[in-house]
């Protein structure tokens, strides 16, 4: 009798096992099943094709519906070349450059009515376009190929403006548009008096900041003086009626205040009060915080 219990036992044994390994692998197969599966990170490629808009999904504009801009920056040229500014949650802008020579650029410039679910373009610059060096009035839709376009900015859906830099003594690479971004034109700045030797110099422009639908300043940094000539390294443009005309003294309802400003020092901390709300911004201008 013995030998037929072992028998018995060793068979209890074996299927007890199976049944283990077959419950393991059930187990198993179902916890696959109910966990979805881990898609690869993506690559997003670093260069866009020219004269087409980004394939990355924009971030979603500010739900609020505020007249003045300088919290709608959601990409800046600084970061990766593609400039995004909105209005309000509809209303938006983007720039696109391209690659080019040194100082010449080509850029898109793309307009959406519809939060950035879809976009059009609106104005382009390429090869084909004049330079700035000679472009005063360009031909509807068009801008400059020549210049680095720094970004893009505006103050309501018609008046905005793009800027850049371009080797050019004495000249202020600043375009406006009327419109809405259809056709541009370049926009005279005045030459600051306290400034010795401005108009032998260079200079880079950053998009202009508005903090009311008139009230706004842009910044224009001095890139290369002529050897031995004091200048300071910035220059500030003031606006008390959206950006129609601008003048390097203050308005009446704006106050500046740059801390550690030298020459060393490419992006001090700028403070702009307007009617008693305080801005500042520590990227000469690109963004602000309040």
């Amino acid at each position: 009798m013995k030998p037929v219990k072992s028998i018995v036992v060793i068979a209890c044994v074996a299927v007890l096992g199976m049944g283990l390994a077959v419950y393991h692998y059930s187990s198993k197969q179902t916890q696959q099943q109910q966990e979805p599966a881990q898609q690869p990170a993506s690559t997003q490629s670093q260069t866009e094709p020219q004269g087409t808009a980004p394939a990355t999904e924009l971030p979603t504009p500010p739900v609020s519906d505020p007249l003045w801009l300088p919290n709608h920056r959601l990409q800046t040229i600084l970061k990766d070349k593609v400039d995004v500014v909105f209005l309000d949650s509809q209303h938006g802008w983007k720039m696109v450059p391209g690659q080019g020579a040194t100082t010449n650029e080509p850029a898109d410039i793309y307009r959406t009515a519809d939060g950035g679910k879809s976009w059009a373009k609106v104005a382009t610059a390429d090869q084909n376009n004049v330079s700035a060096a000679e472009s005063t009035n360009l031909p509807a839709g068009t801008l400059p190929y020549g210049g680095v376009k720094n970004g893009l900015s505006f103050v309501n859906d018609s008046t905005g403006w793009i800027t850049g830099y371009v080797p050019r003594v004495g000249y202020q690479w600043i375009f406006v548009t009327n419109d809405g971004g259809n056709s541009w034109v370049h926009q005279e700045l005045p030459v600051p008096k306290d400034v010795p030797g401005y108009t032998s110099m260079t200079f880079d422009v950053t998009p202009p900041a508005f903090f009311t639908s008139e009230d706004g300043v842009l910044i224009e940094e001095i890139a290369e003086a002529p050897q031995g000539k004091a200048h300071p390294t910035y220059v500030f443009f003031y606006t008390s009626d959206g950006g129609q005309h601008w003048e390097e003294k203050p308005a009446a309802n704006l106050s500046l205040t740059v801390s550690n400003s030298n020459s060393q020092q490419s992006s001090p901390s700028i403070s702009v009060t307007v009617n008693g709300t305080t801005w500042q911004t520590t990227d000469s201008g690109y963004s602000w915080t309040k």
